[in-house]
């Protein structure tokens, strides 16, 4: 027995025949799950009714996507300049049609007053060719990178980030046997908690080469509320110091004399655990990684404009390399020192071949060595 929000008559013959336009359309489908949304009717601007479903109690335990995305004006600015014609394309019964995972079809059921039913998710074949192709233009590839081999980036960390409401993910580097460097933006917005996993390749498994380390200990840069792109740095302090071995190793940081150094032309190494293209539903199991090239800050301007300051370092997307959704708050490393955070992807996707944007380490030496226990030369 499920509960209803409150509806008059009317309000009820609207949805029933709304379910109904739906069941007929292959949208949605007869349900026996035993979880439930409930719907409700909402007047839209024109007068008409639609039917949505509250999936706010879903969504709170969602495991929440720890990676900024672009701002809607910023793609309209960059991509609009000079048009003069526009078309439109409906897409709302696209909506309908984003792959689910098979073990989460049985979330997106819902009651209404005479039924149970679910979101049906189409096979691509059904779906209009006008939006088959869309994905596979020219702009589109499979992101460039290799599964790493077994520990050989003994630098790396996995973040597992604990909420009131669930889980996220995210990726580090270990910088002392006491401290964790990774992104503000990681550690913001509700965490209680982390499992700091040392010394792991595959994170679905418990690796005899593991180290799992439980903490709450951590420190967002003070002026990262002021201004999320710049100061978008986070130490975690570790209660157990992590035991170095061939599995488990330091990442050295840039020196002082490498303040100056752009290393613009270098070539480098981003990691992680991060989607490996477009089409993934979840993160990686392996440890992965990319050679990319740092490119110079008026070339990544172009892209991203004035969200380039002399805290940003940008890898190119040459090849169509780059981090992805998954990789935030992970390495990037030129010549066995940690230059970058993983930090954001181009405006169109992971595989479109933009630049790849970075937290600049170096601009962060003093906060770093104020905030951890590692001594910088």
């Amino acid at each position: 027995m499920y509960m209803q929000y409150r509806m008059s008559s009317g309000e009820k013959e609207k949805v029933n025949d709304i379910v109904s336009d739906l069941l007929q359309s292959n949208i949605i489908r007869d349900s026996q799950s035993n979880y439930a949304s409930l719907v409700l009717l909402v007047r839209k601007k024109n007068g008409e009714y639609r039917m949505c479903v509250d999936f706010r109690k879903l969504n709170s335990m969602t495991v929440k996507e720890r990676y900024p995305l672009p701002l809607i004006d910023d793609q309209m600015y960059k991509y609009t300049q000079g048009a003069k014609y526009f078309t439109t394309l409906d897409l709302a019964s696209s909506y309908h049609q984003i792959p689910v995972a098979e073990s989460s079809k049985r979330l997106t059921s819902f009651v209404t007053p005479t039924g149970h039913e679910a979101y049906v998710t189409r096979d691509l074949s059904e779906i209009p060719t006008e939006l088959r192709q869309l994905p596979l233009s020219d702009d589109v590839r499979i992101v460039g990178g290799n599964e790493a081999a077994p520990n050989s980036l003994p630098y790396q960390v996995a973040l597992n980030l604990i909420f009131e409401s669930g889980r996220s993910f995210c990726g580090g580097s270990l910088i002392t046997r006491r401290y964790v460097l990774t992104a503000a933006h990681c550690l913001d917005d509700g965490v209680i908690s982390l499992e700091v996993l040392l010394g792991t390749h595959n994170i679905r498994r418990n690796e005899t080469t593991q180290q799992s380390i439980s903490t709450s200990n951590f420190t967002l840069h003070e002026e990262y509320k002021n201004n999320r792109m710049k100061y978008d740095i986070a130490t975690v302090y570790l209660p157990t110091p992590a035991i170095l071995n061939q599995y488990v190793q330091l990442i050295a940081l840039p020196s002082r004399a490498d303040a100056s150094n752009s290393f613009v032309g270098s070539e480098a190494i981003a990691s992680g655990w991060g989607y490996d293209s477009n089409n993934a539903t979840a993160i990686s199991d392996v440890l992965r990684y990319v050679n990319v090239s740092i490119i110079a800050d008026d070339v990544c301007n172009v892209t991203f404009g004035e969200y380039i300051t002399d805290s940003i370092i940008c890898s190119g997307g040459t090849g169509r390399k780059g981090i992805c959704y998954g990789d935030s708050g992970g390495p990037l490393v030129v010549n066995g020192k940690l230059v970058g955070i993983s930090k954001f992807i181009g405006y169109e996707s992971c595989e479109a071949g933009d630049p790849s944007g970075f937290t600049r380490v170096t601009t962060f030496l003093d906060w770093i060595a104020a905030h951890s226990d590692a001594v910088i030369s």
